[in-house]
């Protein structure tokens, strides 16, 4: 399998395996343990596969129906860019706001960069306001 291949395969598995399905052990395998995210609304997340463990729990914990969903990929040799939604509804504390019930669909764009078929770093945009707007906390 050529790079190119085994990285849209990581990417495929981290997002179906390790968002949608929670399997949080899969994240060992495709992140690097030096991986850094450069998320800028979380910016001391740590390194490697248990920076990332947490946020998924957090966020499945808050959204249990949790689904993302692909929009658009572009995959190289060294770096993958991904436009995807986040769907899901808010039945579970979320970052201190109590459960509303409602359902949300927030839109992000990440880039990821590959060593050796790892994931090594990560840069993120979501749509924050909007997903505050669909939980009522803002007009």
């Amino acid at each position: 399998m050529n790079a190119v291949e085994l990285n849209k395969t990581v990417m495929q598995r981290y997002f179906d395996e390790g968002w949608n399905r929670g399997r949080l052990e899969v994240f060992d395998e495709i992140i690097d343990p030096q991986y850094v995210d450069r998320i800028p609304i979380l910016p001391n997340l740590g390194t490697g596969p248990g920076s990332v463990k947490p946020l998924v729990v957090m966020l499945r914990r808050a959204f249990p129906d949790l689904k993302i969903v692909i929009e658009d990929r572009v995959v190289t040799e060294h770096k993958a860019a991904t436009r995807y939604t986040l769907y899901g509804t808010h039945q579970g504390d979320f970052f201190g706001f109590p459960p509303t019930g409602k359902r949300v669909a927030v839109k992000h764009f990440q880039i990821d960069r590959f060593v050796n078929g790892k994931v090594v770093e990560q840069w993120h945009l979501s749509d924050g306001l909007g997903l505050l707007r669909q939980l009522g906390k803002l007009i």
